[in-house]
């Protein structure tokens, strides 16, 4: 039996207001910064004033004495200097951070363990954010069970003594995340935006030029498609197809077509792929990256080269090793769909000079279909 996995996504009550200045600037003084540096940075935090206005009314000024400048370029750099240390709080977690959302993962296979685990370390990151002068949102955390079909998992997830709720689906840097990975939810909720978007391109249709109404398309329709459709586009068709209707329907809509006209002519026009082959050159420029290790180095080993078996050059010597796989979820994962689909590809596309020429060789490919 393989292993099971929680995670806790936790949230932090106004983490850019409640950063502590001397703590910020010890922090700093870790890191290098000193001398004139410091002063300017403990200058630039000191003495800043702030008031409330409601209506015609306006509060007297008063010293902000915590909090980093919202809206400002350092805001976000000293909040991310301020927490960098919070991973050191726990050996064994793995911290997913980015911005103000921090997230906490572990696996085991005794699920007992696994949560006798979870819990005592997430005593040590609270003793983390306290020393830290941070408070934890306790009804905005919520923890996921990741685990094999059947098993029922009664799990009490816990910090401080209060109970952090179970949830089957919550939202994950933009992606919204499910128990059984399937993103249904991500999916409905994606369908719910576009048609939205399609809404404002059906009140705009008589009223704009078709280039303007493609600017819309690709500024308001497209980046739903795109974003991190290596995970979840890689799916059922019947997930996915959905999405691909809506596609279609905003194609049509553009190019002021009829209501059930063919659409591979209407892509090809206004340049753009359709959702399949838009995850298919997403998963493209994600193995391109991986082969000539333009990634970071935590992809280092993600996926294996086929072992040597000839001593001459064959045609599948550049093609890279397909793990065996037994359930669906592996499938459509990235580790199987990036090396299958780098596999199909020739010679030439693989072995193109940049991202850039890579890219258009491919699109070339796929364009040459519609």
């Amino acid at each position: 039996m393989g292993k099971s996995s929680i995670g806790v996504f936790l949230d932090l009550s106004k983490a850019f207001d409640t950063i502590n200045h001397t703590i910020l600037l010890t922090k700093l003084r870790h890191y290098g910064i000193r001398g004139l540096p410091l002063k300017l940075f403990k200058n630039y935090l000191s003495n800043r004033n702030q008031c409330v206005v409601f209506k015609e009314s306006i509060s007297t000024l008063e010293i902000v004495k915590c909090g980093v400048p919202q809206g400002s370029i350092l805001g976000p750099v000293l909040f991310l200097l301020y927490i960098n240390d919070c991973p050191k709080s726990s050996n064994i977690l793995k911290f997913i951070m980015f911005a103000d959302d921090t997230n906490v993962f572990h696996s085991d296979i005794n699920i007992t363990i696994l949560e006798t685990i979870i819990n005592r370390e997430l005593s040590n990151l609270s003793l983390w954010f306290k020393s830290n002068k941070l408070s934890l949102n306790i009804n905005k955390t919520y923890f996921m069970f990741f685990g094999h079909k059947g098993i029922t998992a009664n799990l009490r997830i816990h910090i401080d003594g209060l109970n952090i709720e179970r949830v089957s689906n919550t939202k994950f840097l933009g992606l919204q995340i499910d128990e059984k990975l399937n993103w249904k939810e991500h999916i409905r909720l994606l369908s719910i935006k576009i048609s939205r978007s399609i809404g404002i391109i059906y009140r705009l249709r008589q009223s704009v030029p078709l280039t303007i109404l493609r600017k819309l398309y690709f500024a308001i329709i497209l980046p739903y498609l795109q974003y991190c459709n290596i995970l979840w586009g890689t799916n059922y068709w019947t997930s996915i197809r959905s999405l691909f209707l809506l596609q279609k329907k905003a194609i049509r809509l553009v190019t002021n077509s009829a209501y059930l006209a063919h659409t591979a002519p209407l892509f090809k026009q206004l340049n753009t792929l359709t959702l399949t082959d838009l995850v298919s050159m997403q998963i493209g420029i994600f193995m391109f990256n991986y082969v000539n290790k333009l990634l970071p180095p935590v992809f280092t080993q993600f996926i294996k080269v086929n072992p040597a078996t000839h001593r001459q050059t064959t045609r599948s010597s550049s093609n890279l090793y397909i793990e065996p796989y037994r359930l669906n979820i592996k499938k459509f994962s990235l580790i199987i769909t990036g090396p299958t689909f780098w596999n199909s590809l020739n010679k030439d596309t693989k072995e193109s000079k940049s991202a850039n020429i890579f890219k258009r060789k491919l699109k070339i490919q796929f364009t040459a279909r519609y």
